[in-house]
């Protein structure tokens, strides 16, 4: 099987010197999930909505992923892994500028799109494979205005699977790689069952 999921993180912005989102996505390039056969594609991603979604889409049509799972870092140093349940068409960050200093006050992330769309990985079973691996989870309904945000909207309004995972901005990146291969390790055995299906 030669199929791929892209994992993509964040790189550095604002007081961040250092983003384990894209540290972590990183540490699993070119790696292949043995038993689903699929191999991990990786990116780190800038903090800036049209920079990124320009390589997202560089990558989509590159290596046509079967699915995506972005990641970024959330607020709360405490805090623990959010599975991003659904993305807001706003935009909002006047206190945390992107790479390029932009700060954006009630804005979409796309001009007449729907409000909100969800996620299409399958988020009961990553939870619960992820709380099984040791890790704190919850299901979130609010992925922020940030640009996390937007590229999870953007990415969910793409024909590919595609979600978003906020892990703490104090994580280790080998723990959030470890993460992120639980989620593409259920996400790949998922795409498997429902061809199986069909």
């Amino acid at each position: 099987m030669n199929e791929t999921i892209l994992l993509t993180g964040f790189g550095p912005f604002g007081s961040h010197e250092r983003n384990p989102s894209g540290e972590g996505a990183d540490l699993l390039a070119d790696q292949v999930l043995d038993a689903e056969g699929f191999r991990l594609v990786t990116a780190t991603l800038p903090v800036q909505l049209e920079a990124a979604t320009a390589l997202l889409q560089e990558l989509i049509s590159e290596h046509a992923p079967s699915a995506i799972i972005a990641s970024g870092i959330h607020k709360d140093p405490a805090g623990c892994y959010q599975v991003e349940l659904l993305a807001k068409n706003e935009l909002q960050y006047d206190e945390v500028p992107d790479i390029d200093g932009n700060l954006i006050q009630d804005a979409q992330v796309e001009a007449e799109g729907p409000p909100q769309v969800v996620s299409t990985l399958p988020l009961a079973k990553i939870k619960i494979a992820l709380e099984s691996a040791g890790f704190q989870t919850e299901l979130s309904e609010d992925a922020g205005r940030h640009v996390c945000n937007a590229v999870f909207y953007w990415l969910a309004r793409q024909e590919v699977p595609a979600g978003f995972l906020h892990v703490p901005p104090t994580s280790a990146p080998q723990e959030v790689a470890r993460a992120l291969r639980v989620a593409a390790i259920v996400t790949a055995g998922r795409l498997v069952e429902r061809r199986v299906e069909v």
